[in-house]
């Protein structure tokens, strides 16, 4: 376990570190988030040098490390019977509340003591206060004199030593080093210094996206004499969705059942029956479609031979046989229907696998030029195509790593004509090396696309659009077609393949979506389709192009980052516009593509405040494979195993059941956007709190009043009207809270608020309600979901 015993004085002179300790006065780092709490701390200590989260968790681990190697190798009742160290051990013991095992004592003493040498650790220092530490010297005779063998002394003495294997001070280099160096690891320590540095890259990452990310606040269009609609059925509006990679996901259920389960007709209906159980209603296999050979023969050529193909670089719209086939997804189906669960898939319309069938049928689909964009790019890598009469070969940079060319050669053998066909590509990193790019000014390519959609939506209810914001107009122009004399980012060597907006609209009159959304309504009228979109053309999907549901990133990013007054505004742009653009947003705390939500919430009170709002706010609440199990494991589209045997985190499941399995067995209280009423929250000054958020939703003659508090702060709040909300006859109104009840019956009725999963109640007068609304205080990350009577309700 990571965890650091503070002392009395760190305790007295850090505000709100009492607040994070656990029963038995640890510090204890159970998660990311709670890493990121203390790093908070440490850096209104001493705002200097910001501490980052990941410093704190590879602090704590590196401590966690160390103990468990000096347990294994001192001897500590040899130990203690020097009086220099008898000394300090019995001082340490009186300065830290509660500790009495004298042992456990020596072991802290010990790898504080080794920490404490560590200059990369120094953001620690206010931890360390008034504790008896050891210096070097003394640590240094402890270790060559006191081991269980004398074959283990250099292994203790080189935790004195690493820091200065390194440049001083970079924690992440000693980490590293650690790991290439130090042996002596079990495998299992080994695996867990891994996963560390993981979520180290990955924050660092972070932090250079938020460092560089535009505004991230989202706006909405007011369409001209349009009232407010958003007319579907309850299905529709109460979809509650989880993503799970198929083939990961059957590997994991071979474990759980100990028993092979390949084919997806091979799902145990208990784990059907479960999805059901919790509130979920629709699945999303990821990653079943037949995937591209040459994907995974790339793969091995760069000599990784445990992964697979991409499950976006596709070569046909069948499933895959391995996972069974047609027959086998028709089987789930029929399982699925039992237990009322629809199933979603994939679309990836951006591009295709580079040895699709598309491609060796209609070379001409794709954005191709019939000359090498760049004369030093070389092909002749070995043959990717399938078919003797075509060559398929890829730059040869992608395998000497020396490169990322944009575009493969692609030849006709029988005529001898080449063309050099561009990978698939969004502009923001290097080429998609396995898949080839569609040329959406090709009619017969849209047409196809279409009729593929249409083919899906056949079996498939719920479709979901991989990087849908590449189709639109402006940004296909920008990428592949550049206006004359354009400064905007565009593919690079198609800067001379420019457009004038008037030829790019006479090869491409409509947007694609667009016509995509019309022709579903007319031929399919049950689907739902959901985009991926990024780049803030969320509200332009919704408004403009018609698109049912769109990816609301926001969600995760603003409120993971307590951007609080960013996400609250969002909320306000969409009500004062249209209430129902809520109603299409897709919520989640991660996606496929993005870090865990174990990884960026935790699992603590911050990660069930956020599911709180993800099952209470309108829009299509996602939850993330491994999510309710507490699985670390981001796992790639190029994955057929998970690369981690992860246990389940029983008490996390447990926890889930208590607080959000109840809301999303609810969900029809809470989906429909048109009656949902969010409240401007003031602080007892009379200051606006973006912290909390407070709304009512009403449903079938029943409100629910939802209170979440998403910060680390202790809060006193009010509130009684809501924010401007766009009414359907598009008058913007703020109601009270009274005026959105039904009126009571007497004068002296009470409001009577029960929290539907605790239990607990409060009751507010009329007279409170009407003169200062709801008055109440929050504790850090506390949720509130109360159900609103007029009186205590009758008993049954």
């Amino acid at each position: 376990m990571m965890f650091f015993k503070p002392s009395r004085s760190a305790l007295r002179e850090l505000e709100g570190l009492q607040d994070l300790l656990d029963e038995q006065g640890n510090l204890t780092i159970r998660d990311t988030q709670q890493a990121r709490l203390v790093a908070h701390l440490l850096n209104q200590s001493s705002p200097e040098d910001e501490v980052k989260a990941w410093q704190v968790y590879a602090a704590f681990y590196l401590k966690s490390l160390l103990a468990e190697i000096l347990v294994a190798n001192i001897d500590s009742k040899a130990l203690l019977t020097s009086r220099e160290i008898q000394a300090s051990v019995q001082q340490y013991r009186q300065i830290l509340p509660g500790e009495n095992n004298e042992l456990a004592s020596l072991v802290e003493l010990l790898t504080l003591s080794v920490l404490h040498q560590d200059s990369a650790l120094a953001f620690l220092e206010p931890l360390f206060k008034s504790l008896p530490l050891l210096d070097a010297g003394a640590l240094r005779l402890a270790f060559s004199q006191d081991c269980k063998d004398a074959s283990q002394q250099e292994n203790l003495l080189s935790l004195l030593d690493f820091p200065i294997q390194v440049p001083p001070s970079d924690l992440l280099a000693q980490l590293e080093t650690i790991l290439k160096t130090w042996n002596f690891l079990s495998q299992a320590q080994k695996t867990e210094l891994e996963k560390i540095l993981k979520f180290i890259y990955e924050e660092i990452e972070e932090d250079e996206k938020r460092a560089n990310a535009p505004d991230r606040v989202l706006k909405f269009k007011k369409k001209q004499g349009e009232g407010i609609q958003l007319l579907e059925a309850d299905w529709k509006r109460n979809i509650v969705l989880i993503a799970k990679n198929a083939n990961v996901w059957l590997v994991q259920l071979s474990r759980k059942y100990r028993k092979q389960i390949e084919h997806l007709d091979q799902i145990p209906q208990q784990e059907l029956d479960q999805l059901a159980r919790w509130g979920i209603n629709s699945l999303w296999l990821i990653g079943v479609w037949e995937r591209s050979p040459a994907s995974k023969r790339i793969k091995e050529l760069y000599g990784n031979t445990d992964t697979t193909a991409s499950a976006y670089s596709i070569k046909e719209y069948r499933i895959a046989t391995h996972l069974g086939g047609e027959q086998a997804v028709d089987d789930l189906i029929r399982k699925c229907v039992q237990v009322g669960i629809k199933l979603c898939v994939d679309m990836v319309p951006n591009h295709t696998g580079v040895d699709s069938t598309w491609i060796l049928q209609h070379s001409d689909w794709y954005i191709s030029v019939p000359q090498k964009p760049v004369e030093e790019f070389r092909f002749d890598s070995p043959d990717l195509s399938p078919d003797p009469r075509k060559t398929i070969m890829l730059e040869n940079g992608y395998y000497d790593q020396s490169g990322a060319a944009e575009v493969f050669l692609y030849q006709d053998n029988e005529t001898g004509e080449k063309r050099y066909i561009y990978h698939g590509n969004d502009g923001t990193s290097m080429p998609w090396n396995d898949t080839a790019q569609l040329n959406y000014l090709n009619p017969d390519v849209r047409e196809q696309i279409m009729r593929t959609i249409l083919s899906i939506l056949r079996k498939f209810p719920l479709i979901r659009f991989d990087a849908a914001m590449t189709l639109t107009k402006k940004h296909f122009q920008r990428l592949w077609y550049p206006l004359p004399e354009s400064e905007e980012r565009c593919i690079p060597t198609r800067e001379n393949s420019t457009m004038t907006a008037e030829e790019f609209d006479q090869h491409m009159p409509r947007e694609f979506w667009q016509e995509v959304v019309e022709r579903v309504a007319q031929e399919n009228p049950n689907a739902v389709l959901m985009a991926e979109a990024f780049w803030l053309m969320e509200g332009y999907f919704i408004n403009e192009l018609g698109m049912h549901r769109v990816y609301n990133s926001a969600f995760m990013n603003l409120l993971r980052d307590e951007q609080n007054d960013k996400y609250q505004q969002i909320l306000k742009n969409a009500l004062k516009t249209n209430p129902a653009i809520l109603g299409r947003f897709v919520n989640f705390l991660n996606n496929p593509d993005e870090r865990t939500a174990v990884d960026q919430f935790g699992k603590s009170e911050k990660y069930f405040a956020v599911c709180t709002l993800l099952a209470t706010m309108p829009g299509l609440p996602m939850l993330g494979h491994g999510q309710i199990e507490g699985f670390e494991e981001r796992y790639g589209m190029d994955f057929l195993t998970p690369h981690w045997d992860e246990p389940v985190d029983e008490e996390l499941v447990a926890q889930h059941e208590k607080w959000f399995f109840p809301l999303l067995r609810m969900r029809d209280y809470f989906s429909d956007a048109t009656q949902f009423h969010l409240f401007e929250v003031h602080t007892a000054e009379g200051k606006v709190e973006e912290d909390v958020y407070a709304y009512l939703t009403t449903a079938k003659g029943k409100y629910h009043l939802v209170i979440v508090n998403n910060s680390f702060n202790t809060l006193e709040i009010c509130f009684k009207r809501t924010v401007p909300t766009a009414t359907i006859q598009n008058e913007i109104k703020t109601p009270s809270l009274l005026a959105i009840l039904p009126p009571a019956l007497e004068k002296d009725t009470h409001l009577f608020c029960q929290e539907i999963r605790t239990q607990e109640t409060y009751t507010f007068t009329q007279q409170e309600l009407k003169e200062q609304g709801i008055t109440f205080s929050l504790t850090p990350y506390q949720h509130i979901v109360w159900e609103l009577n007029w009186n205590p309700p009758a008993e049954a």
